[in-house]
Order: C-alpha cells, then structure tokens, then sequence
C-alpha cells in the first residue's frame, strides 16, 4: 500500500484549549502542569479537571488542618493531585510518586469533601444474582470497601445488624436473603458510607 500524505489538520474549525498533563480534563485552578491542545469546540464544555484541589497542611506536613484548629499562618497550602478512595486504591500501587493524604489533625474540622473510603464493590443500587457452587450451597457476595488510611479498623453492618470488624483489608464475606439490604460501614474515626443493594435469588432454604 501507498505511504500518502496525512489529511491536514482543520485548524479553522478547531480551538485551543489548556488541559490537566495528570488527569486529562480541562485544566482548573489548581492544576500545576497543563498544556494546550487543539479540539472541536464542543470540547469546551468538557469539565474542569476534579482531581487537582489546595490541601491544607501542618509545618511538617504530617496532617491535614483548617483555621478552626490551627493558626493560619501555621498552614501550608499545597496544590495536590486527589483520587477518590477506589480510584486511589488501584492508582497509588503502580504510581510511587502519588500523594496520600495524611489524616486530619484530632480536634480540626476535616474538609468533609474529601472522603476517607468508598465501596469497590457492591455498588449502590446494583441488583445481584447469588449462584450456587458443585455442592449446590449458595455462595457469598464479597463486598470491598478502600479506604484511605488502610490501618483504620472498619466496622461491617447489613440491615442496621453488625457483622464484622477489618482492618488492612477490609474485605468480607456475606450471604443475605431475597430482597433490598443496606449495607453501612463504620470507621474509627465516625466516618460512615452506606450501599443499597438487593439479592435477585427466589425464596430459598437456609442450609
């Protein structure tokens, strides 16, 4: 086959825009790499890069902090890159360099903005179908939540009822009936996410 010229670009239809080297939006405020690149307009309505945010820290940048623990010419502000938990759980193993934030100073009012963990799986809403194995026993969903600070002891409850406690990985292993559930995690810390679901399986015998 023939090597012919490459169509031009149309550059008359086309705008620049600044775009986030690190996530590949827009680029907002606080992204500190960017670089222009040529779209269709209709680009322009892309969202602004969500990741890029100012964190607050301590002089020696081992917590977060806010003005209503901490003096602020105490803080230092920095531009940083901030996944949210599920993503980070993936990203931060294969990207050394990645930031995780540290955890809120005791006694300072948290960014509630950034969350401290998220489910991986099941996500909220999602309508599941339980089989079963050779012996033709059911076998168990495997819910997975990541959470920032891995160490900190999560605490498992489905329908209001308290299953288990992890910590490190916070995986278990649970069997529910027919019907819609709510599952609820809670960290040491308070913090506290919930995850509607609902089993898909006809009436069964318990074995």
């Amino acid at each position: 086959m023939g090597t012919g010229k490459s169509f031009a670009m149309p550059s008359e239809e086309m705008t620049t825009v600044s775009v986030c080297k690190k996530s590949g939006y827009r680029a907002g405020p606080d992204c500190p790499e960017t670089e222009e690149i040529w779209i269709n307009p209709a680009g322009l309505k892309s969202d602004v890069c969500p990741y890029h945010r100012i964190i607050h820290f301590n002089k020696n940048r081992t917590l977060r902090v806010t003005t209503a623990c901490v003096p602020a010419a105490d803080i230092i502000n920095e531009k940083l890159f901030v996944l949210p938990p599920a993503m980070e759980y993936y990203y931060r193993n294969k990207h050394p360099e990645y930031h995780v934030l540290p955890p809120a100073a005791p006694g300072c009012n948290d960014d509630y903005t950034i969350i401290s963990m998220e489910f991986i799986y099941p996500s909220p809403g999602v309508k599941i179908f339980i089989p079963r194995d050779q012996e033709g026993a059911l076998t168990r969903v495997v819910p997975e939540i990541a959470h920032r600070i891995p160490s900190k002891k999560i605490f498992w409850h489905l329908d209001n009822r308290y299953l288990t406690t992890t910590r490190f990985i916070h995986q278990i292993e649970l069997l529910a009936g027919p019907g819609p559930h709510i599952l609820t995690a809670v960290d040491e810390d308070g913090n506290s996410i919930r995850c509607p679901f609902s089993i898909t399986n006809p009436v069964y015998q318990k074995r």
